[in-house]
């Protein structure tokens, strides 16, 4: 049997690696264990995680091992996939998938020239999405592939056949076209919400850079909101050109003295010093007080983000407060029914006592709230006359810091980040 730490950091590097798979070599590297016991370690974690009843299987290819639906669960997507709600294509991909439609069997020279630029990517993608498949090659020099579609293509499109296309002697732009039209519909999106997405910054700053002519889409500077662009479009904001990285997601236990920010001006320790092994560009998911330790996500998700940080939502923050004196009851009833800031008055509190009072004379309090304003946990104790002086937060919704040290971090499972979503799209249902 693995322990729960080990069984955790190869579940999570497998869903980090995705379809790249987690080598014996990188795991014992990052393990730092011999090559024999990094293998061993995998190998058991492969028969445990096969006995679950769960959609996801590990399966081992060579000295590769990973993370795949099991046959049940993929035939089901394979059916579902055949609905245009779920084939996302960009204007490039439908141009190559029309001139293969039309011009097939056809090599990627023939492919290339239609276009004028090089298509590897998108053919490797319309592959990875059974529309086009390779099978046969051309009986020349070199031998080059030769592509044409599939059955899938066939159901995505609602054919029974190639010779339901329209006919036509060669590829031409209203061959192109009826394919735009049937798709591209679906695939543009508002050039504030691509920028949010990509991790750059928030919704509402990418609004407020599009007005000051700070983005260029393909070489053209926007400055009106309610443009759309695709994600295969060259976005730059600000001299940066956005690029798509892989989604991230890790639960972080920031110490105090630690700043909530990607940087400093008075160069004091930032959450950002911690990351620096890692290759994508992560962000703080809301914030913690300087003085604060705690859970704290960090990702380069922009929608998981504003989601997750969006008041409406209400995702539970559980904190541990350390107060001066004994909490009085009538104060522990204000907290339960909302505490008065200044003008504003909060939300009602979980509220328990942890410890009453010990041999120093402070009091232990355990605390839930939803909200998020400026040191509020802090400023609701103040507000009823009481110091806090420590606080830490314990958990957001059910992600604990179970296993974790402080300045450590741990990347989230891909069932803790759909439950959080899922908890922010859809409350308590």
């Amino acid at each position: 049997m693995l322990l729960d730490k080990i069984k955790k950091t190869i579940e999570a590097l497998l869903f980090m690696k995705g379809e790249e798979g987690l080598s014996v070599e990188f795991f014992s590297t990052f393990m730092e264990v011999e090559h024999h016991e990094a293998e061993n370690m995998l190998n058991i974690f492969l028969e445990e995680y096969n006995l679950r009843d769960n959609p996801l299987i590990i399966k081992k290819f060579g000295m590769t091992y990973k993370m795949l639906l099991n046959e049940e669960m993929s035939e089901m997507i394979k059916k579902a996939i055949v609905s245009k709600n779920l084939i996302k294509l960009s204007k490039a991909s439908l141009e190559t998938l029309a001139i293969v439609a039309y011009n097939q069997p056809i090599t990627k020279v023939q492919i290339d020239k239609i276009r004028g630029v090089s298509s590897d990517s998108i053919l490797h993608s319309l592959i990875s999405k059974e529309l086009i498949v390779s099978t046969k090659t051309l009986d020349t020099i070199g031998k080059p592939k030769l592509y044409e579609t599939t059955e899938m293509f066939l159901d995505v499109f609602g054919i029974e056949s190639l010779d339901e296309l329209p006919k036509s002697d060669d590829i031409s732009e209203s061959e192109i076209s009826k394919f735009l039209e049937k798709w591209e519909g679906d695939m543009a999106e508002r050039l504030q919400k691509l920028i949010a997405a990509s991790g750059y910054t928030s919704r509402r700053k990418a609004e407020q850079l599009i007005l000051e002519g700070k983005v260029s889409v393909n070489g053209e500077v926007i400055k009106q909101l309610g443009v759309k662009a695709e994600p295969s479009d060259v976005i730059i904001v600000e001299g940066v050109r956005l690029l798509k990285e892989n989604k991230k997601y890790y639960l972080f236990y920031k110490p105090e003295k630690v700043i909530t920010s990607m940087s400093d001006e008075k160069d004091r320790v930032c959450v950002k010093d911690f990351f620096e092994a890692v290759n994508e560009r992560v962000v703080p998911v809301g914030r913690l007080d300087y003085d604060t330790s705690g859970a704290l996500i960090m990702s380069n998700d922009g929608e998981f983000i504003n989601l997750i940080t969006h008041p409406k939502h209400k995702i539970k923050k559980t904190y541990v407060a350390k107060i001066n004196g004994k909490l009085e009851e009538h104060h522990l009833k204000i907290l339960r029914s909302g505490v008065r800031i200044d003008n504003y008055k909060t939300s009602p509190a979980e509220v328990n006592i942890v410890k009453n009072k010990n041999k120093s004379g402070n009091t232990l309090v355990r605390l839930t709230i939803h909200e998020g304003k400026n040191r509020q946990v802090r400023r609701m104790f103040e507000a009823l006359g009481y110091e806090v002086m420590k606080l830490k937060r314990e958990s957001i919704e059910d992600l604990t810091l179970d296993g974790l040290r402080k300045g450590e971090y741990r990347v989230l499972t891909i069932h803790e980040v759909k439950r959080l979503i899922n908890k922010a799209k859809n409350g308590d249902k």
